[in-house]
């Protein structure tokens, strides 16, 4: 007698829900032409990789995520405008440079009003999906650009020659292996985390969406066009408040699988 003993499936081996449902790799929203690319789920251990980081960034712990789709680049002028209207940048401005001086809460009502054109599902992506997005799917990488090198070929950072005084008009640079760019510098994006410090040391293992909301803080992810290298690593982490305004500080758009 043969007993054949069924275990459940890894989480590595688990179906990935928008590849089972035969999604689509890419899609471009009518209303604003932003253009998603598909991130196929998976683990990965997030937080400090190569013990350069700072405490927040640990414990390295495992995280599991589902299928979700990210915008190929940051949103642009346009795009924002698109929706609201108006544009809130302060410098430089343009159609393709990433919309800047964004609020938290400005963000979310873009959202709102997106989803009621677009038929909704859209959002910003979590600290874990930032971070597994910019290191290619979680791999074992320090920058979000296509080489893993920081250098004025490669990102919109400070004190490199590349012809930019401040943000560049997203696309500049070479993409991340995933398709992603600026990745790494340009302006740091808006995640929906709300600020806890020490998420990491009790965060869920699959699709963890951050901390309670314990704070009036909420994290943005990596650095802009005048930080130095240390500051646009994949895994760094920093918090404003919702009502902040930076010229410096824009968002990118995530999707679930519909």
């Amino acid at each position: 007698m043969i007993i054949v003993i069924f275990q459940p499936l890894a989480a590595e081996q688990r179906f990935n829900e928008c590849s089972r449902k035969g999604a689509a790799i890419a899609f471009k929203d009518p209303a604003t032409g932003i253009e998603f690319i598909l991130i196929k789920g998976g683990c990965f251990e997030m937080g400090d990789l190569f013990g350069d980081g700072d405490p927040d960034e640990k414990p390295l712990h495992r995280v599991c995520l589902d299928d979700f789709y990210l915008s190929k680049t940051e949103t642009t002028q346009e795009q924002w405008q698109a929706i609201t209207g108006s544009n809130p940048s302060k410098h430089p401005t343009g159609d393709n440079y990433p919309v800047d001086a964004v609020t938290k809460w400005g963000v979310d009502k873009y959202i709102k009003q997106l989803n009621a054109q677009s038929g909704g599902g859209f959002r910003l992506p979590t600290e874990a999906e930032w971070e597994y997005a910019c290191r290619a799917g979680g791999q074992k990488l320090r920058f979000g650009t296509h080489n893993d090198k920081i250098a004025g070929d490669t990102a919109n950072m400070e004190g490199e020659e590349d012809g930019y005084v401040n943000s560049a008009p997203v696309g500049s640079y070479p993409p991340n292996p995933l398709g992603l760019y600026d990745m790494s510098g340009n302006v740091s994006e808006w995640t929906s985390d709300w600020f806890d410090r020490e998420y990491y040391t009790d965060s869920p293992v699959n699709n963890p969406r951050g901390a309670d909301a314990k704070t009036a803080r909420y994290f943005v992810r990596r650095g802009a066009w005048y930080n130095k290298k240390r500051y646009l690593r994949c895994y760094i982490r920093n918090w404003r408040d919702p009502g902040f305004r930076l010229v410096d500080l824009g968002f990118r758009l995530a999707r679930d699988c519909q």
